[in-house]
């Protein structure tokens, strides 16, 4: 993902380059696209993670990997709702230095649990691992609702 990123900026660099020796109307669309292309990019990455968590209780690394995140209780997926919950959690975890996942190593329950999951309710298993392509039909799948 980084790597698309980085390409794209270069790619979006030499077309503004480009751009601004043709004309000025298109050296401004050019640099309008660098900065929503990368916006779009990373919201897409963001929206696959949270609905493929929520709807199958996996992203696609964490298919590859095998893990699924599932409700504490009775094991369904979270939902999307709680998996954006669970994601901004994540997120400002890190806030504090990264001093948030001290909270892995803390949870009392045996099921090391960090503060996200405690708020959303849920934990992460242990599955087979898919393979990466499959990983990536799977989690898409779901997020386009085909089941």
């Amino acid at each position: 993902m980084a790597a698309c990123l980085v390409g794209l900026y270069v790619g979006l660099a030499v077309l503004g380059e480009l751009a601004a020796r043709v004309s000025y109307g298109a050296y401004e669309a050019v640099l309008l696209l660098g900065s929503v292309g990368p916006m779009a990019v990373a919201l897409a990455a963001v929206t696959v993670s949270v609905v493929g968590v929520g709807r199958i209780g996996q992203s696609i690394g964490k298919r590859t990997v095998g893990v699924r995140v599932q409700d504490v209780g009775t094991g369904d997926p979270i939902g999307v709702a709680r998996a954006l919950l669970r994601a901004v959690m994540l997120g400002l975890m890190a806030l504090p230095c990264y001093l948030g996942f001290i909270t892995f190593f803390t949870d009392s329950s045996g099921r090391n649990r960090a503060f996200h999951d405690n708020v959303a309710q849920d934990v992460a298993v242990s599955l087979s691992p898919v393979p990466f392509v499959q990983s990536v039909k799977d989690v898409l799948s779901s997020v386009r609702g085909v089941q």
